[in-house]
């Protein structure tokens, strides 16, 4: 059991604006992630990220990779 944690702010889930809010923090965080140049590619194609409704795939070639990404240099 936990103590109780009241939100003051946010969108619920279903909401709305939900999807559009969604989209734009997705954006920004895939275009970091092909920024960093840390992911994989295969033919000059970035494969690092790979989106399918609210899923998320990263693939890195090593741990340290995935280490970095996860930092908050990149994101």
């Amino acid at each position: 059991m936990s103590r109780y944690i009241g939100l003051e702010c946010g969108i619920r889930q279903g909401g709305v604006l939900s999807p559009y809010l969604f989209s734009i923090y997705i954006d920004s965080v895939v275009g970091k992630v092909i920024k960093s140049n840390l992911g994989c590619y295969i033919k000059w194609i970035c494969m690092s990220i790979l989106l399918y409704a609210d899923d998320i795939l990263q693939i890195v070639p090593s741990v340290t990779s995935l280490q970095q990404l996860g930092s908050t240099k990149y994101l």
